[in-house]
């Protein structure tokens, strides 16, 4: 008999709590899709049928793609047992650890940079596995239905779902006398307290784990601050939203003159170029400021600076806010209890797919930046300037192209918020 098979990935709640950098956020909601987007591959290996997510290109489920999977996969098999559901949760978890391993090799790099120890990287060099293996949140319930009781079937398996995650695993490991995570205050620090005491424990803690100061990180927060930091200098920043609107004053060229230009002057004063992620945030004195430390040239180094930018801007400095937009659509859940069969689920998934996979490059037209774009579920950075514009517009998309509205929310905060 054909079964509804439907899973929740998380936690969700967790990674947007406890995120304390822009890319903290960012990097919570491409992990939880990518391990969603390996669920949905194991599920068409087994031979399921996925219904959501339905991307019309099946490579968009492929790893590196820039599809964002909602962290819930529901599928029709037409045989199905525990098994086939281990197979599934086991390929979860190795999409997680893979990311690990991913950001293992940079730490184990940087321990032979700096000729450190490399027996003392961590506190104990099972704890940050540990961690990481007992994050995963992986919920699923599988339904027997025939074709003409589709509705009744994803009913029964969203309720059997619902009754699952609220039954909650609780296990609790003995501790140890080392400082918890500065994130979560829950897990314990992973990186051995001397490492703090060394004469270059700045540079050293930041380039081997991506700490700052007396940040104490867990595994868990190791893996958000080190995976895929090849894409670090790509990932605008609050600070480089929040700078956008100035700089639309200025043609293209002139904005990327003006950012090799500051980052010029922090490379002459010893600063490796590596080390500067910023972008258009240096417009900020005091993110500016943050890479001189106590540097013997700052004042000088300051002077060149304000000159620069004043010369750039006439005198007028950023504005130190942005927007935090988050959407999701309207009625959905009504929407999709009322369709009465499969493949009108399915192109209902396909459709808001389809329409989620267009918003990343929307976004970076606004000066934005796309956190999340999943399905119904929209979360990003925009600049003042274009934040209500583009609310507005997206919610004309979305009725056009889906048939309902949205529903949003615009947070303005400060940029180093």
């Amino acid at each position: 008999m054909a079964h509804l098979f439907l899973c929740s990935i998380g936690p969700v709640q967790e990674f947007i709590v406890n995120a304390r950098r822009s890319r903290d956020l960012w990097y919570g909601s491409w992990m939880l899709s990518t391990i969603a987007k390996a669920v949905a591959r194991e599920v068409l290996t087994l031979g399921g049928t996925l219904i959501f997510p339905n991307p019309v290109d099946p490579s968009n489920l492929n790893l590196n793609s820039d599809f964002s999977s909602p962290n819930r996969v529901s599928a029709v098999f037409e045989e199905f047992d525990k098994k086939k559901a281990n197979e599934i949760k086991e390929a979860a978890f190795k999409s997680l650890m893979d990311l690990w391993d991913e950001a293992m090799v940079h730490i184990e790099n940087q321990v032979k940079v700096h000729n450190a120890n490399p027996t003392f990287t961590f506190t104990d060099p099972e704890l940050p596995k540990k961690q990481i293996e007992e994050l995963l949140e992986f919920y699923w319930v599988a339904v027997p239905f025939e074709e003409d009781n589709y509705p009744q079937a994803r009913d029964q398996a969203e309720a059997l779902l619902a009754a699952r995650k609220n039954t909650r695993d609780f296990k609790i490991d003995d501790g140890d006398f080392v400082p918890k995570s500065s994130l979560d205050g829950i897990r314990e620090s992973v990186i051995p307290e001397p490492h703090y005491n060394r004469a270059d424990a700045a540079q050293f803690l930041y380039k081997v784990y991506r700490a700052r100061g007396a940040e104490r990180l867990s595994g868990v927060d190791l893996l958000k601050r080190l995976g895929r930091l090849s894409d670090e200098h790509n990932f605008p920043s609050t600070s480089d939203v929040a700078a956008a609107p100035l700089m639309s004053t200025l043609t293209k060229s002139k904005q990327k003159q003006l950012i090799q230009d500051l980052k010029m002057l922090l490379i002459e004063a010893g600063i490796p170029d590596e080390e500067i992620a910023e972008n258009a945030s240096l417009v900020f004195e005091s993110r500016f400021r943050e890479y001189l430390g106590e540097l013997p040239s700052k004042d000088e180094d300051l002077k060149k600076y304000r000159k620069i930018v004043n010369d750039a801007f006439d005198g007028e400095l950023p504005n130190p806010y942005y927007c935090l937009f988050i959407a999701d659509g309207d009625n959905m859940g009504k929407r999709i209890s009322d369709l009465v069969d499969i493949n009108s689920h399915s192109k209902l998934s396909q459709d808001l797919s389809t329409f989620a996979a267009t918003l990343p490059d929307e976004i970076k037209k606004q000066a934005g930046t796309c956190i999340y774009a999943g399905g119904e579920d929209i979360l990003a950075y925009l600049p003042l300037h274009t934040a209500l514009e583009y609310a507005s517009q997206l919610n004309v998309d979305f009725k056009r192209k889906i048939g309902t509205t949205l529903s949003g929310g615009l947070v303005i905060a400060h940029h180093l918020t």
